[in-house]
């Protein structure tokens, strides 16, 4: 591998898109306005009929390689990408979300200080956003995102989709996606990926932002997800798992949630309230240090 490389390894980024037209700008945008040297950039999109098309084209040049066919839905048009992608590193990015600057940077500084390449599974946070793009709220980390044991008996939230990369290694192990599956695919890819000691690295640079509004696909079919996600945990779950026992499971969930309020790292994050571009960042002095030593212990 040239020095080149080795310093900015090639990550894969798979845009799955269906008449998004108002907001995948803003999500090609965000990706290549990353400036990051060594990018594969891929959209799938299964025959929009609104302005989609007209606004990939007009960033041809910037991208990869795109598609426009109708498909079978959201998990067939990522495997589709993810079966051309040339990257080290693989993540994918809905049509209706965005990148926040530095994340792709982020992911490359953490990949090449792990020696454990191979099984590297990068966790980023989350940002909350409006449909005009303001910032509504967080996801940090939390003790147990990456625990397949902890997530399937809901002691701890899942890895946040948009801000969640790995190893082209693990997704020739544990992919590709499960089509038959409509909303939780991503759930399911990640509790195989951590039930079989993936090398997770904590990367507080990636940060996505997950877009909420009225026609977003877990807004409008939200009984079918939890219905999903209970079913795709119970698949997950192990049955000799120490949380069967009632008082430890209410105590490490206790624990957990004073992780994700008490002590969470929202540090360099937007303000809520503010347009998500915004330089006005949350600034905490102690949290960040504490964090440090969690994540230093465990990579």
């Amino acid at each position: 591998m040239t020095d080149f490389g080795k310093k900015y390894p090639t990550i894969s980024i798979i845009t799955p898109s269906y008449n998004q037209g108002q907001f995948i700008e803003q999500t090609i945008l965000s990706v290549i306005g990353q400036n990051y040297p060594n990018l594969d950039y891929i959209i799938i999109d299964g025959g929009s009929t609104d302005k989609t098309q007209s606004i990939i084209k007009k960033y041809d040049s910037k991208i990869n390689y795109w598609i426009s066919k109708p498909d079978n839905g959201q998990a067939e048009a990522i495997n589709t990408g993810f079966s051309m992608a040339e990257g080290e590193i693989f993540m994918w990015l809905n049509s209706d979300d965005l990148l926040l600057k530095g994340s792709l940077h982020g992911i490359a500084n953490a990949y090449r200080k792990t020696k454990n390449k191979k099984n590297f599974f990068g966790l980023g946070r989350r940002v909350y956003i409006n449909k005009n793009s303001y910032v509504q709220g967080f996801q940090s980390f939390t003790l147990g995102l990456n625990s397949s044991e902890a997530i399937a008996w809901g002691i701890s939230r899942s890895p946040h989709q948009e801000a969640t990369c790995w190893s082209k290694y693990l997704w020739e192990k544990y992919g590709p996606l499960n089509e038959k599956i409509n909303l939780a695919f991503d759930l399911d890819f990640f509790l195989k990926i951590l039930g079989n000691q993936a090398n997770s690295v904590y990367i507080p640079d990636l940060i996505g932002a997950w877009r909420i509004w009225e026609s977003n696909k877990c807004t409008i079919f939200s009984s079918q997800l939890n219905n999903e996600v209970n079913k795709v945990k119970n698949i997950h779950k192990r049955e000799n798992s120490i949380y069967k026992n009632k008082i430890i499971k209410k105590l490490a969930r206790k624990i957990v949630k004073i992780s994700q309020q008490e002590f969470a790292m929202e540090h360099g994050l937007p303000k809520i309230g503010r347009i998500v571009y915004t330089k006005e960042k949350i600034n905490q002095l102690f949290i960040p240090l504490l964090w440090k030593i969690i994540i230093n212990i465990k990579t």
